[in-house]
């Protein structure tokens, strides 16, 4: 399991503002066949809800157009795009490997 933390403050907030935007991303996989058995969930913290989700191949290809949606499920090994967006704007955004 591969866990990342990320952290992106708005250019707009100040130093102690605690309405900034930070995200985990716990990752797995279990692709040894090539059958799309990963799965990328999304956990936020600091920012102001609602918060939006997506995540893409490198291809370019959108993994869901469910936007409200933290979990993604049944992927294939490779190497994705992760962006989240909260209420105000603020954004983090972060690549991840599925082996």
């Amino acid at each position: 399991m591969l866990l990342i933390s990320f952290f992106w403050v708005h250019p707009a907030a100040g130093i102690n503002d605690f309405n900034c935007i930070s995200f985990k991303v716990k990752a797995e996989t279990k692709d040894s066949d090539g059958q799309g058995k990963g799965e990328i969930k999304l956990e936020v913290s600091g920012g102001k809800s609602p918060f939006r989700f997506v995540v893409y191949k490198s291809s370019g290809h959108l993994v869901s157009t469910d936007f409200e949606k933290a979990d993604f499920s049944d992927l294939k090994a490779g190497t994705y795009q992760a962006i989240v967006v909260d209420q105000n704007g603020c954004q983090a955004k972060l690549e991840i490997q599925l082996k």
